[in-house]
């Protein structure tokens, strides 16, 4: 798949990094590739689930970088 890194993990919806996640005062957040924050979330499985969305949509090309 063209723009994958050869360290990229083949199902990638399943990875993440967990220090772009972060909680700070019941919210939660995390941090692309871009350099963007993405949030807040109210707990952590719709964090997952969101940035399992987000994957997907990085992974197909849907998402075009700047």
């Amino acid at each position: 798949m063209e723009g994958r890194r050869k360290t990229d993990y083949q199902d990638i919806a399943s990875y993440f990094r967990s220090d772009r996640v972060i909680e700070r005062d019941g919210e939660w957040f995390y941090y692309t590739r871009e350099g963007t924050i993405e949030g807040p979330f109210r707990d952590r499985i719709h964090l997952m689930n969101r940035l399992d969305m987000y994957l997907k949509a990085v992974s197909s090309g849907l998402l075009v970088k700047d």
